[in-house]
Order: C-alpha cells, then sequence, then structure tokens
C-alpha cells in the first residue's frame, strides 16, 4: 500500500475473489456487494462520536471490513458455490487471515497487513474489547438487517424449496427473533444501535404487508 486510499486496488482484488461466488442466500454476486457495503459502513462508523478521541488504524479497518470474509473461499466448490456449512474443523476466520496476504500481499505493507490479519481473526468474537474489531463487527451486523435481507431469505428459500408459507413461518419462528436480538445485544455504538432499530422495522413492516398479501387479507373496501 503503501496507501490505502488507492482503493480501487483493493476493490480490483476484492472483486475477483468475491463476484464469482454463488450461495443459496443472495445469489450470484452477493458476497462482492456485501463486502463493498462493509467498507462503506466502516468508513462512517470511524466517524461516531463514541470514537472522536480514538487512535483508529483506518487502514487496516477498511481492508479487514471489505475482505472479512475471505475465509469463505475455503468453503467454496469447484463452480465457486458457497457451502455454508464449510465442513469440519474449518475456522473461517483463522482461514481468512492465513489467506490474506496472498491476495493483498503485494499491495499492503506489513504492519498494516499484521493487523488486517488480527481484525478478520477476530471479527466474530464478541467478548472482545477491541474498539477497531467493534467497527467491523457493526458494519458487518448492519448489513445483515433490512430489506436486503429479505432477498437473502428469499433466494435461500428458492433454492431448497421452501415455500412462501414456511417462509413465512420461518421468519416468525425464528428469523425475526434472531434479528431483533442482534440489534439489543450485539451492536456497540449508538448511531448502529439506531440504525439496526430502524432496518429491523423495515423488515417487520414489510414481512407483515407480505403475510397480508399472500393471504389475501390486504384489499379492502
Amino acid at each position: 500500500m503503501k496507501n490505502f486510499y488507492k482503493e480501487k486496488d483493493y476493490l480490483k482484488v476484492a472483486k475477483n475473489i468475491f463476484r464469482p461466488i454463488t450461495e443459496y442466500g443472495g445469489g450470484l454476486g452477493y458476497r462482492f456487494e456485501h463486502s463493498c457495503r462493509v467498507l462503506s459502513y466502516a468508513k462512517m462508523i470511524v466517524l461516531v462520536q463514541e470514537l472522536k478521541n480514538q487512535k483508529i488504524n483506518v487502514q487496516a479497518v477498511y481492508i479487514a471490513a471489505l475482505f472479512h470474509d475471505i475465509g469463505d473461499l475455503v468453503r467454496l466448490d469447484k463452480n465457486k458455490f458457497m457451502d455454508y456449512q464449510g465442513g469440519p474443523d474449518i475456522n473461517i476466520e483463522v482461514e481468512g487471515a492465513r489467506l490474506l496476504p496472498k491476495y493483498i500481499g503485494k499491495i499492503t505493507d506489513s504492519k498494516t497487513m499484521n493487523r488486517a490479519q488480527e481484525l478478520i481473526a477476530m471479527h466474530f468474537d464478541y467478548s472482545s474489547k477491541d474498539i477497531e474489531n467493534w467497527i467491523i463487527q457493526d458494519a458487518d451486523n448492519l448489513d445483515e438487517l433490512g430489506l436486503l435481507n429479505l432477498w437473502r431469505m428469499f433466494t435461500y428459500s428458492s433454492a431448497v424449496k421452501r415455500s412462501l408459507n414456511k417462509t413465512l413461518e420461518f421468519w416468525e419462528r425464528e428469523e425475526f427473533k434472531s434479528k431483533k436480538n442482534k440489534v439489543l445485544k450485539m451492536f456497540h455504538f449508538k448511531v448502529t444501535k439506531q440504525w439496526a432499530l430502524i432496518r429491523l422495522n423495515r423488515m417487520t413492516k414489510a414481512m407483515d404487508q407480505l403475510k397480508l398479501e399472500h393471504l389475501g387479507s390486504d384489499f379492502r373496501f
């Protein structure tokens, strides 16, 4: 890098890695789009009031945000389809930290690389008190909420031949509770918590309306 703000170099690498991936929840290219959004959110979160007096290694944070899912490469089959189960004894975060230098080693200085690897390795550790890790966690979790996540749920349902009735039941029985728990417990900053709640409310309203239409109950005069 010698300067991260040659962002196009990193985006080019990320595009080559992630865009060919297909997965049940989101389809072709979703993982690249998700990675770009997480980077975008991380760039906003570093500006929050709680971090005003904190020294943040923004280069390492931005790299780790963009490549936080690079460990998922070990889950791909020969057709670049992602197996969410990943097989036994695979630590995706550790694999991601290991793989990162292979893809961006030539454009990243060693100090920044080491820190980015640390952040990728810990990004599912919610006992962590590392503020830079919190930035990536909140950015990642924010992208798990909102209407785009309904797209993931619907594409997954289609892929596994789950009916709309069953999808609505899944939302009410499991998915809503999971998302609500995420909003209540898994965000670290005031503004990300606020936006998480906004997005959860969007999802809830959309699913309520979908259920009414599915049942033919919205048409009244």
